[in-house]
């Protein structure tokens, strides 16, 4: 019996993880397989050879860890210069271990901190000389040891009597005054160094920190400033700021001085103090870089930044030259006048500079050389006739090598002979350069335009944009490169080699760039490409390679080291400011040089990327605690919880968790936390600043570190620059009373304070989640079982009417505080002064006196039999905040027993399922085996002698529980009812499962209890309330789901309910199939997806289809009103927009593919529909987008209605691509002609034409797949041409967009096609209106013929809508489908007109394609109708593989569109018959939803409604079609 826990750490897996263990914890390292883990690590190695790997070597496992009672010295070990002592861990006897691994050690973890671990070979030399760096390093990891800020205890914080939270018990009193506070609890306050003054006057601003209850304080760097005057531009890494001294002293006196001064933050005011250390910039005014310019990327180090050089040595004489006027006078006042600067360069500069010849061949002088060797007459060729080809090309091109300088004609070819071997002739040669050339000056041609789109881009957003600086008319152009000599950019030869001039590059960023890759790096074009936003007053420093096991490191590397090391002497931690700049193994040897001064050293890094694998790979690297997040980038309730849960510790479980089991367990990765600070100091302040209060109120719940600025404490109401600022921060008298301290600093204080209580206190676990507008914040103890709980009520996203109750966990004994921020007055400063910083005055009040039960604030109503009550909050405007606490009431033993009463909780579901929304819901309810396993590997419970439930969810039972009580008499002897008798598995397995989503632990809770209790029952009565309690709960949770929707939902019969739910079935969020991928897109990544059908086309890529999506948005989601989702989808596939289409398969935005001509189009109809349908619809046009393929110079955001501009002007223009990635890999079946994609208008008609006889870009997509029966890569349907239901949706979408545009909901009243040719969306739909049914319509009697668009020899049946129109397959366009009567639903204006043939249309329509179930695809007297579906693989061309999925089955989805239809265009007697009509064609569907084990309606059915075993049960748009026609004929009602 274990009696402690031990972490179990595997050696063969750990290279590069960072570990986290509790302290006093036992630590076992294995390695079960010692050869391979030595052979795959060092394979190749020179030093060691196979041989003696097999015989006589074996890992060592080296770390710097050390136990308490032993110090931690500074040596040379292991290759890293000064770094902490590393000693050999003892391997123990084989055998003796855990589970008798061969290698096993063994280290009790006693010290908190970052500790390093090696695993390195032995390489035949004694462990002394492994120390000195001889031995190969395999792999290497990190331990964090229990977070504890240094010199940080109880005595740390402001005297707030009674104490927030006292600790419960003596032992958590003792470990937080002997080791501190945990790390979780401390709280920073940064400091801007240019805004205290001198540094006597610092302690006056300690007080203040301290004061308002800060542990920390973060310095910007010490060092002198360089001539920006940035508090991130320093001119001396080895210096301090002189002006931080009233008289000129020395270096090392200063340093001293900032020594004593950190001491007595330390010391008298209980501050540990933290520095920005700037490792990827130095200031351009730097002395060092005239010694060392190599430091820095310049043109000898960095020779491939030539190119770009040039180019902006040319833009600078440029620049000049319009300052001097020697162009005439040039101002930016409009954005053409952007076009014609940039022509001005391109025509007048750019062929001066000769640019190409960096990219081309010398073609004058290889055709030298090789005349020269080719005339000496030494190669002799074969006679025949040699024409240039493919691989001609290919030889040459294999001999051309870059020279390393990356000059002019860089590109060379290396060996004459072997092209004289190729290439017969001199002229042949010629030829050949020639065309190799084409390429290389194509890539020029391509760089070029990169390069001035982006200048385009730079000087539009610094002219023209909102957010932009608005320089004057002048046009500045950022420079790229210091010119260090000569001086002037004049003076530079840009035509010539460069060999003299020197030059550095400035440091910036890339927007959107992956932060792991350097963006000046050989591989990368971002200078040239002015991609770039320079900070022009740095220099990025370059810090090159370096070999550990050198003597001495390069001069950077030595200079950058000692910057840190006494960096590290002087602070407690580091905020490394742009640490992705910084090459990972600069980091770790920089850090390891501070870590050996300063052992406990902190490292806050700032990282740009949202990555989990990006900061476990700097955590495993270099051991870093925490990474930057910003509270004011996360107002909003759902974002400020989810931030809150991302950056905090366990989750919370509804009466607590257990704690971890003793005994061996995997050592867990190091949970990289955020740091949550309200606002960082290079940001401006919060907008709205009434939201301040409830922001910080909310961050300080975070169990994570905290932090903030003087200017967010203060309400300053404007930004403190950190380049131009020259104001001070104020001194304040904090013996005052309360009420005269400025700004929110009373409530900081008391947030601050709690904060840290909360992490020595011991309350460890969170929860964080929004109901309505509230955020609800909940910190819990797991051994005391008490909670604290914040609510806050942000001033962002709205008022409520009224705001919801809130439901408690456990009794409410103690309010802390109630704080409220109403108002914040900008114009009215809290004193006056110029030359001093101060906030504005607010109406702002903080109540700590607050009596239970009864008071202003809150009712409190308890839930008999629960261990909850529910909050209802009052004068609590936004801005506000409370704070109480928490604890189980003391009867819980006799509330488990009684069963009845919790089973009453499902009689007010909306208190059970409290905050959950329906994607909560369909985890609850649904989920199928696939979508289980991708998200928590669980699967579906499999009932002995019986099989697999259906789903894993709450349905899944009741499918099973519905067949035993509906059957009479009852089956007593069902399996699942024989499996209850025998034990408790199905009980485990329904509270197991719904532990594993974090939103259903309420409901898990619940479930636990139910179970527990009934597991205290007699065995067989265990079946009976099994089945009682799971239908209690399905029955609300199916309530609770119906409440969530729409009135018509809410008020309709069952049926259109059960269609309803279907939306929650198929709609939700996956983490393992987003709906976009968080890498790609994270504001949307967290919208719900919608799976096409179950069970097959539910996770990976085949989940997300444009074309099944938006078909069924209208019903699923309109219809049910779920706009917000609705929204989101909208707006992640308008992202995903590219070649004016959107995707097909979404692929989470990894890898879409656009071969769906139609799928557009509805989205378009579903945007149309939305707009109409939902609350304030129209406003979705002003979305902002984030494009995933931006189209254009500034598409890369843009809103909703400029992506459809660019669909609709896309269209009308022609759309004309091969598609990504064709081949294969894509599509095994196609053929190369179909994946070209061609969409054109005809101008007389305003239809639009697509797709050719390869592909198949409709709903009727089925390829043949049978080799066999040799149809394979045959399109079965390919519809070419204009297919009737994309004119329809066309004609649906520009008509809604020109009334739209009419009452001025819409932007744009139509298209540009060319460059000058208007076409209104008036004039367009009024094109297709008149000449629709001319061309589709087949009339009724051939003597009409003259007056349509006919081939008689083709027709086959009369007075129907021909299918398509111009189809590569002529008789195609007469075959009788069911897609025209989906056009009569989608597009009915276009049909009215002609009310007789449209009605005698849907009678053919009736009688010939109407299954029970389903429409069949394809008139039964077609020669090809092949009504059975199945996947076998016959000889049968027809049918093999599925080929005939649209040649006869009977499909849904557009039987509900048939039924629109009639509710549209069928002349009814009557409303009673109308109803009565379609409710009868239903009836088949009303009964397979119910029978359906899924709960839903299939795919499509075989011949007259029997059941396709090879389609999906469960499928999306069936659902919502017959949703959308039962809405429209309610509608109608």
């Amino acid at each position: 019996m274990y009696t402690r826990a031990v972490r179990v750490v595997d050696l063969e897996t750990c290279d590069g993880v960072g570990f986290h263990v509790g302290a006093d914890t036992d630590l076992a390292f294995l390695l079960f397989k010692p050869v391979s883990f030595l052979s795959r690590h060092i394979s190749g190695n020179a030093k060691i050879s196979t041989a003696a790997l097999l015989t006589r070597h074996h890992p060592i496992l080296f770390t710097n860890y050390a136990p308490k009672d032993a110090s931690l010295r500074s040596s040379s070990s292991l290759g890293s210069p000064s770094s902490r002592a590393f000693r050999a861990l003892k391997w123990c006897e084989p055998g003796s271990g855990y589970q008798c691994c061969p290698f096993y050690a063994e280290l009790r973890a006693d010290r908190p901190g970052f500790f390093e671990f090696r695993v390195v070979c032995s390489c035949e030399c004694p462990s002394e000389e492994l120390l000195n760096g001889s031995g190969v390093v395999l792999s290497r990891f990190f331990l964090h040891v229990d977070d504890v800020a240094p010199a940080l205890t109880l005595s740390s914080l402001p005297a707030i009597t009674p104490p927030l939270l006292a600790p419960r018990s003596s032992s958590a009193t003792q470990r937080s005054s002997s080791n501190g506070c945990p790390l979780a609890g401390m709280s920073v306050q940064t400091l801007i160094v240019k805004c205290l003054g001198i540094l006597s006057s610092w302690p006056q601003h300690f007080r203040t920190a301290a004061a308002c209850g800060y542990t920390a304080v973060h310095f910007t760097p010490i060092q002198p400033r360089g001539s920006s005057d940035s508090s991130y531009c320093i001119c001396d890494q080895l210096g301090i700021e002189p002006r931080l001294f009233e008289v000129p002293t020395s270096a090392e006196e200063r340093f001293q001085e900032v020594e004593k001064m950190l001491t007595k933050a330390r010391e008298e005011y209980n501050l540990v103090p933290l520095v920005d250390v700037l490792l990827s910039h130095t200031a351009e005014n730097t002395l060092w870089l005239s010694d060392h310019p190599d430091a820095g990327f310049s043109l000898n180090s960095a020779p491939h930044l030539k190119k770009a050089f040039v180019l902006d040595t040319a833009l600078k004489q440029f620049t000049h030259n319009i300052k001097s006027g020697v162009h005439g006078s040039i101002d930016i006042k409009v954005p053409a006048d952007i076009d014609n600067l940039i022509a001005l360069f391109v025509s007048h500069y750019l062929p001066k500079i000769r640019l190409w010849e960096f990219y081309v061949l010398n073609a004058r002088l290889e055709v030298e050389n090789f005349s020269k060797l080719h005339s000496l007459n030494h190669f002799c060729h074969p006679p025949s006739s040699h024409s240039i080809g493919e691989k001609t090309l290919q030889e040459i091109q294999g001999l051309i090598v870059q020279h390393p300088g990356n000059g002019r004609f860089m590109r060379h070819i290396s060996n004459v002979e072997e092209a004289i071997k190729i290439c017969l002739s001199v002229e042949e040669y010629e030829e050949v350069l020639s065309k190799l050339n084409l390429a290389f000056y194509q890539e020029y041609d391509s760089d070029i335009k990169e390069a001035m789109n982006n200048l385009r881009n730079r000087l539009a957003y610094d002219h023209f944009d909102p957010n932009g600086p608005h320089h004057s008319n002048f046009p500045v152009i950022p420079r790229y490169f210091k010119l260090m000599s000569p001086t002037s950019p004049f003076d530079v030869n840009l035509v010539g080699d460069l060999s003299g001039v020197i030059a550095l590059a400035h440091h910036g960023w890339v927007m959107n760039d992956d932060p792991a890759v350097d963006f000046a790096g050989p591989h990368r074009k971002c200078y040239l490409h002015r991609q770039v936003n320079v900070w022009e007053d740095t220099i990025k420093l370059r810090y090159g390679d370096f070999n550990p096991h050198d003597s001495q490191p390069p001069w950077l590397w030595d200079h950058m080291a000692k910057y840190v090391t006494e960096m590290a002497q002087l602070f407690s931690g580091f905020r490394i400011d742009n640490c992705h700049s910084v090459p990972l193994e600069v980091l770790r040897f920089l850090i390891a040089r501070a870590r050996s001064v300063r052992p406990d050293l902190i490292i806050l890094a700032e990282l740009f990327s949202t990555s989990p694998e990006a900061f476990q790979a700097y955590t495993g690297s270099i051991g870093i605690h925490g990474i930057l997040k910003e509270g004011t980038h996360y107002q909003l309730p759902t974002a400020m919880s989810h931030l809150l849960f991302e950056s905090g510790g366990a989750l919370l479980g509804p009466m607590g968790q257990p704690q971890e089991n003793f005994g061996p367990n995997p050592a867990k990765p190091y949970p990289v936390k955020g740091w949550v600070f309200d606002l960082t100091h290079d940001n401006p302040p919060v907008y709205p600043s009434t939201n301040c209060l409830a922001l910080a109120a909310a961050v300080c719940m975070s169990n994570s570190v905290t932090g903030s600025t003087r200017g967010f404490d203060e309400l300053f109401p404007f930004h403190v620059n950190v380049v131009t600022e020259k104001r001070l921060y104020a001194m304040y008298d904090w013996d005052l009373s309360s009420t005269e301290w400025p700004g929110i600093t009373l409530a900081k204080t008391y947030f601050n304070v709690l904060h840290n209580q909360l992490a020595i206190s011991g309350f460890s676990e969170m929860y964080s989640s929004h109901v309505g507008p509230l955020v609800s914040l909940v910190r819990h103890n797991p051994l005391s079982l008490e909670s604290v709980h914040m609510i806050t009520y942000p001033s962002v996203g709205g008022i409520a009417d009224q705001l919801p109750t809130v439901e408690v966990l456990g009794e409410i004994f103690e309010v802390l505080f109630v704080g409220t921020l109403t108002a914040v007055h900008s114009s009215q400063s809290f004193f006056t002064s110029s030359s001093t910083m101060y906030g504005c005055k607010c109406d702002f009040t903080f109540d700590t006196n607050v009596k239970l039960p009864v008071n202003s604030y809150m009712t409190l109503t308890s839930i008999p039999g629960s261990y909850s009550c529910t909050l209802s909050l009052r004068n609590f405007p936004p801005g506000s905040a409370i704070c109480f606490k928490s604890r189980p009431p003391p009867n819980t033993a006799v509330a488990l027993s009684k069963l009845g009463a919790l089973l009453k909780e499902c009689d007010t579901p909306a208190t059970l399922f409290s905050g959950l929304d329906l994607t909560s819901m369909n985890s609850l309810l649904f989920h199928c085996k696939e979508e289980e396993e991708a998200e928590t590997t669980f699967g579906p419970y499999e009932i002995p002698d019986y099989g697999k439930l259906t789903f894993c969810g709450i349905q899944g039972w009741m499918s099973v529980i519905s067949s035993i009580t509906t059957k009479f008499p009852m089956d007593m002897g069902h399996p699942l009812l024989e499996n209850l008798r025998k034990g408790d598995w199905p009980l485990d397995y329904t509270t197991n499962r719904l532990n594993k989503y974090r939103d259903l632990h309420a409901v898990a809770s619940w479930s636990e209890g139910v179970m527990d209790t009934i597991k205290l029952l007699p065995r067989f009565l265990i079946p009976k309330f099994f089945c009682l309690a799971i239908s209690a709960l399905y029955r609300a949770a199916i309530d609770y789901t119906i409440s969530q929707m729409s009135s018509f939902v809410r008020k309709s019969p069952s049926f259109v309910q059960s269609l309803a739910l279907s939306s929650v079935q198929v709609l939700s969020c996956l983490q393992s199939t987003p709906l976009v991928s968080p890498k790609i897109l994270p504001a949307l990544s967290r919208a719900p997806s919608l799976a096409a059908g179950l069970p097959h086309f539910s996770v990976g890529y085949m989940r997300n289809w444009g074309r099944d999506t938006f078909i069924s948005v209208p019903g699923l989601m309109l219809v049910t009103g779920r706009f917000n989702e609705a929204r989101d989808i909208l707006l992640t596939y308008a992202s995903s927009v590219r070649h004016g289409l959107v995707p097909n398969l979404l692929d989470s935005g990894v890898k879409p593919r656009y071969n769906s001509r139609d799928a557009t189009w509805w989205f378009l109809s579903s945007l149309m529909d939305y707009c109409e349908m939902a609350p304030a619809g129209y406003e979705i046009f002003q979305q902002p987008i984030t494009r995933l393929f931006p189209h254009g110079p500034s598409a890369l955001r843009c809103t909703l209605a400029d992506v459809i501009q660019e669909i609709l002007t896309s269209h009308a223009n022609g759309i004309h691509f091969r598609e990504i990635g064709a081949g294969p890999d894509i599509d095994k079946t196609m053929q190369d002609e179909g994946f070209i994609v061609d969409i054109h208008l005809d101008s007389s008609t305003g239809f639009i034409f697509g797709g050719n006889q390869h592909n198949c870009g409709t709903w009727m997509d089925k390829m043949g797949e049978s080799h066999r029966a040799k149809n394979f890569g045959i399109p079965a349907t390919p519809r070419d041409g204009a297919a009737i239901e994309i004119i329809a949706l066309l004609y649906k979408t520009v008509s809604k967009l020109a009334q739209f545009h009419k009452v001025g909901k819409y932007p744009s009243a139509g298209v540009v096609i060319g460059h000058e040719e208007n076409l209104s969306f008036a004039s367009w739909s009024s094109l297709i209106f008149a000449n629709f049914h001319r061309h589709f319509y087949i009339p009724l009697a051939p003597s009409n013929d003259k007056d349509f668009v006919i081939d008689k020899t083709l027709v086959h049946r009369r007075g129907i809508y021909k299918d398509t129109l111009k189809s590569s397959i002529k008789w195609a366009d007469y075959q009788l489908r069911p897609n025209m009567a989906v056009a009569m639903s989608v597009a009915p204006d276009l049909f009215r007109a002609h009310q007789p043939e449209c009605e005698h249309a849907l009678e053919v329509v009736s009688s010939l394609l109407v299954g029970p179930l389903g429409m069949r695809t394809l008139d039964p007297a077609d020669w090809a109708y092949r009504p059975n579906y199945t996947m076998d693989d016959t000889e049968d061309f027809h049918t093999s593989k599925g080929f005939n999925y649209h040649q006869g089955p009977e499909w849904l989805w557009p039987f509900g569109h048939f039924l629109k239809a009639l509710v549209l265009h069928k002349r009814y007697a009557s409303l009673s018959e109308m109803k009565s009509h379609i409710l009868t064609l239903l009836g088949p569907h009303i009964k397979c939803i119910s029978e359906s084990p899924w709960s839903s309606l299939p795919e499509l059915t075989n011949l007259n409604g029997s059941t396709c075993h090879s389609g999906c049960p469960a499928q999306a748009w069936s659902c919502a079609c017959m949703l959308e026609a039962l809405y429209a004929m309610y509608s109608a009602s």
